[in-house]
């Protein structure tokens, strides 16, 4: 499958395209710096130079892909402006393709708010601060827009080596400043390492959609789907089928299925 991702250089996104290219798919991926480029040429895919707050000059490569991965983020005060504006050029873009391209959204565990000793799934009810509730709209909207057959998935914090969820602990250790802990010790915090999560993206757009990708004649591509690999299967399109790890990164209220 063609896959173009926003976001890519980034935490998540690198982990995201390592796993696509590990499963053969050819990705396109928005670069907005020289340094990004560089990061893409490493991991194997084709960069495109672009800024998501400018979709004009990339948003017509929506038209060549069979997937979007969005998992890019400003974190700026008019980050939700910057995305209602790249969301709107992208369906404005695809015109009347009637969802035939997949789009995976990234929205993030922290919308629910504080669910006590209560698990969250996919029942529960949204409850974010007055800033992000930008997000739950532009969910909903993806969700319902007839240009995408659109997908979201609401991770928890993301941790690596590199920081993520802890970047800003890390950093005020090595500064040897005091350490702020959000409400107070007792709050538990959600954690998913980002290998972990890159996993789903991939599986989620190919088999949600019913269909397995072309993939090519490199023999990790064949060992990866076998001789039998242009054989389609039918999977009903609100289910997607994930590997037992999957399953277990999203727990029992999942709504998938083992393969």
């Amino acid at each position: 499958m063609r896959v173009f991702v926003l976001g890519g250089p980034g935490l998540i996104g690198v982990a995201v395209i390592r796993d696509l290219i590990k499963h053969c798919h050819k990705v396109l991926a928005l670069s907005r710096s020289t340094r990004s480029v560089a990061i893409l040429k490493a991991l194997g895919t084709s960069p495109l130079r672009g800024d998501l707050r400018a979709p004009d000059a990339w948003v017509q490569s929506v038209r060549r892909v069979d997937a979007v991965i969005q998992v890019a983020a400003t974190f700026t005060e008019d980050m939700g402006q910057v995305e209602s504006k790249a969301r709107e050029a992208m369906i404005q873009a695809l015109g009347r393709k009637d969802g035939k391209i997949r789009l995976i959204y990234t929205g993030g565990v922290w919308l629910y708010g504080a669910t006590g000793n209560s698990i969250a799934n996919e029942t529960t009810q949204f409850q974010p601060m007055p800033a992000l509730a930008w997000v739950v709209e532009t969910s909903e909207k993806l969700l319902h827009t007839q240009a995408f057959a659109t997908a979201v998935i609401h991770p928890a914090m993301v941790y690596h080596q590199v920081g993520g969820a802890f970047s800003r602990f890390i950093d005020c250790a090595k500064q040897h400043k005091q350490i702020e802990i959000w409400k107070d010790g007792a709050t538990r915090l959600p954690l998913i390492h980002r290998n972990d999560l890159a996993m789903a993206y991939p599986r989620l757009q190919t088999f949600a959609t019913g269909n397995r990708p072309s993939p090519t004649s490199q023999p990790a591509c064949k060992q990866t789907y076998g001789r039998n690999h242009r054989k389609q299967i039918k999977i009903p399109h609100h289910r997607a089928f994930l590997t037992p790890k999957c399953r277990a990164l999203f727990g029992p209220n999942s709504g998938a299925k083992p393969v």
